[in-house]
């Protein structure tokens, strides 16, 4: 959009000179009419704080050190048309003869045709074709908005909506669409495996112990599970990550778990209708892939998926996770133990310090809870100022707590001590 900033007449608005507040500066009366057409139109709110503020020439200069070359611009086709007939027909030579069709249009893809009076047509095209021999009929401004949607959330019909108000006709069709989808899922599964393939590169390089025979090397890792929904009680998804302990660490493998099937949820309204066709579509949906993985709880998801990461970690990254750092969770050691995904070596178990001296804070904050709204021994609340059990007091000991065991790892009895000394401290 081209913004002329020349004002050969006054706007009404701007005849008179608008009020402002006292501890505006005169700075601010000699402001351009130009600036003050592109400000907000709530001047009464400026203050002194807005002189920092760049001008809007300021905001929008452009940078000669940027290549506009590969830079994607919306532009009507009538302005187009405008450009075209500034100048003269190769054929002709007369100036202003040309006239556009649409031709063809997939999506986001147009091809136009200029045709002048004399019958000389010239053709353009708003987008270049994907190169590959699976993406025929594919072009790059169809690909870009299938990655936007994926990007942002929205989905067909969100980018949908969002080019509707640009003015702009709809997206490719939903067949072509899921197309689009597949390259970019394709796309996304190589660079993930790569991604994965060279955290588990740098893993074994930095592992302390060599490889054995077979080519594979014991190292240390972390694990830890999230879910669609705060800790995960009833989450239908959830996923369950194995990390290196390696600097700096890096994601080694991922398990997605899921309790919910889109698909198996839809076809229950064919169940009732046409139960042949819900069980022949339900066999070709069990065939194609099923999203539902998981039938156990939304908390066993963690353990179920470490288990399945541990147990491909020889044949995927010849790797052996031998000893993880968890977050206290029994059910991850108890289900490695009865899985044995490497037979006859143990996996050890150690306890991540972080999570640990969280305990400290749950209890705090779980103690503070109970006794909210009764009297202590001393006739006062448990909560308050002055050496109270206050928020910022639940924090410093939960810190203190977590940095008593780091600095007495090696010695037990020290780490009794010092955790009980900070009583005294606090």
């Amino acid at each position: 959009m081209l913004i002329d900033n020349t004002i050969k007449t006054p706007p009404k608005h701007l005849t008179s000179t608008p009020e402002y507040p006292t501890t505006t500066t005169t700075k601010k009366l000699n402001l351009s009419r130009a600036r003050l057409r592109t400000r907000s139109t709530s001047t009464a709110q400026s203050n002194s704080e807005d002189e920092d503020e760049p001008s809007f020439a300021e905001e929008e200069s452009v940078s000669h050190d940027i290549s506009f070359k590969n830079v994607n611009i919306i532009v009507s086709i009538g302005m187009i048309l405008d450009l075209v007939n500034k100048f003269r027909c190769p054929s002709c030579g007369r100036v202003g003869k040309m006239s556009e069709k649409v031709t063809q249009r997939r999506g986001l893809l147009y091809h136009i045709t200029f045709s002048c009076a004399c019958s000389f047509q010239t053709h353009f095209t708003n987008s270049k074709h994907l190169i590959h021999s699976s993406t025929l009929r594919m072009d790059e401004l169809n690909m870009l908005a299938c990655v936007a949607a994926n990007v942002a959330g929205i989905k067909r019909t969100g980018m949908t909506s969002i080019l509707g108000i640009l003015n702009i006709l709809p997206p490719v069709q939903i067949e072509n669409w899921n197309n689009y989808q597949e390259i970019y899922s394709n796309a996304l599964d190589v660079v993930k495996d790569r991604s994965l393939e060279s955290a588990a590169d740098e893993a074994a390089e930095q592992s302390s112990e060599p490889s054995d025979r077979k080519g594979v090397t014991n190292i240390k890792v972390s694990v830890d599970g999230t879910w669609l929904t705060r800790r995960g009680h009833s989450s239908l998804h959830g996923v369950a990550t194995v990390c290196s302990t390696s600097d700096p660490p890096k994601v080694l493998d991922f398990e997605c778990l899921s309790r919910h099937c889109t698909t198996c949820s839809g076809l229950l309204g064919i169940k009732e209708h046409s139960p042949k066709m819900y069980k022949r579509l339900l066999a070709k949906h069990i065939e194609d892939g099923c999203e539902a993985n998981h039938s156990g709880s939304s908390g066993g998801m963690e353990a179920a998926g470490i288990v399945e990461v541990f147990g491909r970690s020889e044949s995927k990254h010849h790797l052996r996770y031998t000893t993880y750092i968890g977050d206290g969770d029994a059910n991850n050691e108890r289900a490695l133990r009865d899985a044995e995904p490497y037979q006859d070596i143990t996996i050890q178990r150690l306890q991540c310090i972080n999570h640990f001296s969280k305990r400290m804070r749950t209890a705090l904050e779980t103690l503070k809870k109970q006794y909210k709204g009764k009297k202590l021994a001393d006739k006062k609340p448990i909560g308050g100022r002055n050496g109270r059990l206050t928020d910022d007091k639940i924090h410093q000991l939960t810190v203190y707590y977590g940095s008593a065991i780091r600095s007495h790892v090696n010695d037990l009895e020290s780490m009794k001590v010092a955790c009980w000394g900070m009583l005294c401290s606090y």
